[in-house]
């Protein structure tokens, strides 16, 4: 490239290294942020702890109950929207 010093060329990481091993941000954490509410609002309009509204965000799929409470409380009407079929587990 051209500007950059060879110095600097060295040390460049690809995007690709960068990111490894970073999850990527939920959907759920996305649309709440959209929304503007904290995970502690929203785990208060759920009747859940902040905690586990978090563990929501990092792939825990919580109940089929709190996954409806949650997309209500940020005014969604399909739970699909947060929480496509194919990532939910099927609950026993």
């Amino acid at each position: 490239m051209r500007g950059r010093h060879s110095s600097e060329m060295a040390n460049a990481v690809p995007m690709q290294s960068r990111t490894k091993g970073v999850p990527p941000v939920s959907r759920l954490e996305i649309h709440r942020r959209r929304v503007g509410v904290s995970q502690a609002d929203l785990a208060a309009r759920v009747g859940v702890s902040r905690q586990y509204i978090g563990a929501m965000e990092r792939g825990h799929r919580g109940t089929e109950s709190v996954r409806a409470k949650v997309c209500e409380a940020l005014g969604l009407p399909d739970p699909d929207e947060l929480f496509p079929p194919e990532e939910v587990e099927l609950e026993a």
